[in-house]
């Protein structure tokens, strides 16, 4: 409750001092048609159901407890296709299974975030059950790291931050320094 006040609070300091920016028309039509998409569907081709079991039975074979560069580089390639097909096919007869057929969409990215994750990481690590079979070493020194990933003009990036990343600058403010920065003191 403490971080949810918190982040309210700090969001409506944000909103009431950021500049008015304007609504880009084409944006909001374009996001519009891509999310009431499955509504407007004719023929009944595949459900949300059947494409959440898809994208589950895609990451729990080629992304599993075991990975290799090869299984997750054709389970990017798998979900692209789904995304291409049955995604573009998948149908909502009412509200509630067109919010579960977006979902699904999300589904969709956040695997391929996954996997883009898991190719980025070229070391098996106890501490994250991560098992490369392609890199068999254990948490090697090298690799006790975080990685971070992010889509830059629509290719992913990938980062590295030390495991202590937050206890140093300028990350790491004193107790003081930090309360009186995020409490208006």
């Amino acid at each position: 409750a403490a971080s949810g006040r918190y982040a309210g609070r700090k969001a409506a300091a944000y909103a009431l001092a950021a500049p008015e920016v304007s609504i880009d028309r084409r944006q909001v039509q374009r996001e519009k048609a891509r999310i009431y998409a499955p509504l407007k569907k004719q023929q009944r081709s595949i459900g949300w159901k059947e494409l959440n079991a898809g994208i589950a039975r895609v990451m729990q074979t080629y992304c599993g407890e075991y990975k290799s560069a090869a299984a997750l580089q054709e389970g990017l390639r798998i979900l692209g296709d789904i995304r291409e097909t049955e995604a573009a096919a998948v149908y909502a007869a009412n509200p509630h299974e067109l919010a579960h057929a977006v979902e699904c969409l999300s589904i969709i990215t956040a695997g391929e975030a996954i996997i883009q994750a898991s190719l980025a990481r070229k070391a098996s690590s106890a501490i994250l059950s991560f098992s490369r079979l392609d890199y068999p070493e254990v948490d090697p020194v090298e690799w006790q790291k975080l990685l971070t990933i992010k889509l830059v003009d629509g290719k992913v990036t990938t980062g590295e931050l030390p495991l202590d990343y937050y206890l140093r600058p300028p990350f790491a403010p004193t107790f003081e320094e930090n309360y009186a920065r995020h409490n208006g003191l």
